[in-house]
């Protein structure tokens, strides 16, 4: 090795390590939907985010994920009452990347269980929250004070806190 030439510093390669385990963590990304099986709750989801790559360089290029197959979609649900609708494509949901594997727990009773999938954070344990949109489709006949059910362009019932209901 000549005199010019030098080796990272610790300090640089404990830095680059830890980007590098950042940006293989996925947390949470919006999402289109490309499909959904209303019999089993799933759907194939796109994330709508890129993802950044570094470089040699100490660039970056930006790459799409993968399409996320089979997602469960999570519907509000408690004891013997649920709310579910009409998931279509195209329509847009929150992936969140539970921290392990819960495809055994799924398949099971509910109680705990060991992860199948030992990998951390990855794309395959992300579940789907409908709803999420951008401002530009934000909701026309969303009430400040009134609960509202229905379709935003058809049939909706409003329930206000004085207990008037209003069938539109």
């Amino acid at each position: 090795m000549s005199e010019r030439e030098t080796y990272p510093s610790e300090r640089a390669l404990l830095d680059a390590r830890e980007e590098q385990a950042e940006l293989r963590t996925h947390v949470a990304y919006p999402a289109r939907v490309q499909s959904y099986d209303a019999a089993t709750q799933t759907a194939d989801c796109v994330p709508l985010i890129r993802q950044q790559v570094p470089q040699p360089d100490g660039s970056y290029v930006m790459e799409d994920l993968p399409l996320v197959p089979s997602v469960p979609v999570i519907w509000p649900r408690v004891g013997g009452w649920f709310m579910a609708f009409d998931l279509v494509p195209g329509d847009t949901v929150q992936l969140l990347v539970n921290t392990a594997d819960i495809g055994r727990w799924r398949t099971g009773d509910g109680s705990v269980v060991d992860p199948g999938d030992q990998r951390r954070q990855h794309l395959a344990h992300a579940v789907a929250i409908p709803g999420l949109y951008p401002r530009g489709r934000a909701l026309e006949h969303a009430s400040a004070t009134d609960m509202v059910l229905g379709d935003d362009q058809g049939t909706r019932v409003s329930m206000a806190p004085s207990g008037a209901l209003t069938i539109t």
